[in-house]
């Protein structure tokens, strides 16, 4: 039987429509600070759904995204909270799960490049790294030039934890910084990430990116997203002016990640704006074409 390591989907996008839309800047933080039975809730419907790998709801909380946007609350607490939440899943769940610690891009998503050094990124991922030593694996997510995913992957392999590289590809398969896939492929070679991932792109544009990270010797997949565009948040603004898109239902969203699978991804997941119910269908498609859906952790030691 083949194995896929099966992601959760869309955590802060789920959060975002249970909590009324709250406007919060970082409404993803503020939501879990205040209202944790939300955040508990999405973590455990996306175990339902048949995720064996839940992702801590720490995507935005970067140092620098946390002091633009005037957050009160210590980074400390908030990646504690984060755990809490995960905790209480896994005391009220008799089903196993890998929990994933997240290196979001520390300016915002979709950058063309970081207005950072290399070192000044390097020193807030090994932060944030920190703040998250009882994960089973790192997850970098959304890269879109190489100098990020750099110091990203040198962060996370000093924790000699298993760590993952998730790239975000445009309409043109190139990343917005304008490199190739290959260039950044290239760059972070001697890191030697136990495994790729394209994620949070236009699932249109996924099959040709997972050939680009094809690797006989490391396990590869994707998690897309359901918006129309990105182009609002990349341009600066919220990702409440992001709009979701009427044509991707379950079923297709299924039906696209049983493609994935049948061209050698053994990764699979759900980024922003996919839920649980996405995935629940996912996983029943994946299943009945006899995949067995494991931890995320288990593809990468295979």
């Amino acid at each position: 039987m083949v194995s896929v390591g099966f992601l959760d989907g869309g955590v802060g996008q789920e959060i975002f429509q249970r909590a009324g839309k709250p406007r919060h800047p970082l409404w993803s933080v503020e939501v879990m600070m205040n209202q944790p039975d939300i955040v508990r809730e999405v973590h455990s419907d996306y175990l339902n759904a048949g995720a064996k790998t839940l992702c801590l709801n720490t995507y935005t909380a970067t140092p620098t995204r946390l002091k633009r946007a005037g957050v009160t609350h210590s980074i400390e607490s908030i990646y504690s909270e984060a755990n809490k939440a995960l905790n209480r899943v896994r005391e009220f769940s008799d089903t196993y799960f890998d929990v994933a610690g997240v290196l979001a891009p520390i300016e915002g998503s979709y950058l063309p490049s970081s207005p950072r050094s290399f070192q000044s990124m390097l020193d807030e991922f090994r932060l944030i790294c920190a703040l998250q030593p009882e994960v089973d694996l790192l997850m970098i997510e959304t890269m879109s030039n190489s100098t990020e995913a750099r110091a990203a992957c040198l962060a996370a392999k000093e924790t000699g934890k298993l760590f993952t590289l998730g790239i975000r590809v445009e309409a043109d398969g190139l990343l917005r910084s304008g490199e190739s896939v290959e260039d950044l492929l290239s760059a972070v070679k001697e890191f030697e990430p136990d495994g790729f991932w394209i994620n949070c792109s236009a699932p249109e544009e996924v099959p040709t990116a997972l050939e680009q990270i094809a690797n006989p010797h490391k396990p590869y997949g994707a998690y897309a997203n359901g918006f129309s565009s990105v182009e609002a948040l990349a341009a600066g603004n919220s990702v409440a002016e992001l709009m979701e898109r009427k044509d991707l239902t379950p079923q297709q969203y299924a039906e696209l990640a049983l493609d994935w699978f049948n061209h050698g991804a053994r990764l699979i997941g759900g980024c922003c704006a996919i839920s649980p119910t996405h995935m629940q269908q996912t996983a029943e498609v994946l299943t009945h074409q006899g995949v067995q859906l494991v931890p995320v952790s288990q593809i990468l030691q295979s």
